[in-house]
């Protein structure tokens, strides 16, 4: 019970909330005078994760720095706790793929042994993981899922530990879009985890930096492409011609046709009437899988339609990053779907119509029909 206490007291002082200062060496030889080896493997546990919420695994005792809990016997009831901290050890280690791994079947001992506060600390860390290995969907429906859980008993002193690795998530998105009472909620956790990231030595990052390194990882990205399209180009002789289709599936572009309404899927929203370079990487695909599509299957034609736009937006962006239409750029995509199935897309004979709403993920679906069939669509759209 002891032992427990210091456990609480020290992430309390981590949190600035307590007394810093505990003499880890000094206890495990008390211990050891005692030839209580129990509480000298506790001991250990304690400071694995001292060290490893620290950032500093290598200071872990071998027991947890080296993975060995196989070979120790642990009290049944202790297990969940032990391979939550080992799983702490790993993320300080940066072993993600372990920890994403290990989590499912933690969270199914949590559960079947009824430890909530285990498992959702286990869900925060599995959250942390997953964005750090690059899954950010996965990372924030977790997230989501232990604020959600959390924010009943205002547990939300766990989620401060867990800052450094689940900041971007924490501070960039609009939580309370997703819940309300998970507006306020975070808005507790986000100065502790800030004062928390200082405390530790470990850097603070505002919103502006995540900004800045998600564009620089994106216009990488953008150069990269371009780099082995052309490669791709040189050593070819021209580009493979089942290339754009392979893109057009990669990139997620959707066709459909249902009831003569033929619906354009882009797995993007889009783009800002100023900033459209980045949408060239999306037109030949667009072209490729229009011609694909209307060489294997009747596409239909229209002389006279109604061309509907839904922006669809993640529903954990903030309100603020829904755009007003008139500055969206609309021209380049429609220009592509005309030249397949319209006689021409000129306000004399289309009507055009947009929409706003939220779903798990951002995307643009483009729908084109009869003027006729409009009303039941809309219909269908707001049951």
């Amino acid at each position: 019970m002891t032992l427990c206490c210091d456990f609480l007291a020290l992430r309390l002082a981590l949190c600035g909330k307590g007394k810093e200062g505990y003499d880890f060496a000094a206890k495990r030889a008390a211990l050891l005078q005692k030839h209580d080896g129990v509480q000298v493997h506790l001991l250990e546990s304690i400071a694995a994760y001292f060290y490893a919420l620290q950032g500093r695994p290598e200071q872990a005792p071998e027991l947890f720095r080296e993975h060995k809990l196989a070979e120790v016997s642990f009290f049944g009831p202790c297990r969940p706790m032990m391979s939550l901290i080992e799983q702490q050890v790993w993320l300080a280690q940066g072993e993600y793929v372990k920890v994403i791994a290990h989590s499912e079947g933690l969270l199914r001992r949590c559960e079947a042994m009824h430890y909530g506060l285990v498992g959702l600390q286990a869900r925060i860390q599995l959250a942390a993981a997953q964005l750090r290995f690059g899954q950010r969907a996965e990372a924030r429906a977790t997230l989501a899922a232990a604020l959600l859980d959390a924010v009943q008993d205002d547990f939300w002193v766990l989620f401060v530990e867990q800052y450094p690795a689940l900041a971007p998530l924490l501070e960039g998105e609009d939580w309370a879009v997703c819940e309300l009472r998970l507006g306020p909620f975070v808005a507790r956790i986000l100065p502790a985890g800030r004062a928390f990231a200082v405390r530790l030595g470990l850097p603070a990052p505002a919103p502006e930096q995540f900004i800045k390194t998600a564009k620089s990882a994106a216009l990488l990205s953008e150069r990269s492409t371009a780099q082995l399209r052309n490669f791709l180009f040189t050593v070819c002789g021209g580009m493979p011609q089942d290339y754009y289709l392979q893109a057009a599936e990669m990139q997620g572009i959707r066709l459909n046709v249902d009831d003569d309404i033929l619906s354009v899927r882009l797995p993007a929203l889009l783009l800002k009437k100023t900033r459209t370079e980045g949408f060239k990487f999306l037109q030949p695909a667009i072209h490729a899988a229009l011609k694909q599509y209307a060489e294997q299957q009747n596409l239909p034609h229209f002389c006279e339609c109604t061309i509907c736009i839904e922006h669809i937006y993640d529903r954990c962006l903030p309100i603020k990053a829904v755009r007003d239409y008139d500055n969206l750029e609309m021209k380049e995509v429609l220009d592509i779907i005309a030249l397949y199935c319209m006689t021409d897309d000129t306000g004399a004979l289309c009507d055009q119509f947009q929409t706003t709403r939220f779903a798990d993920s951002s995307c643009t679906i483009i729908s084109v029909m009869q003027k006729e069939k409009f009303s039941a669509w809309l219909d269908k759209k707001n049951p």
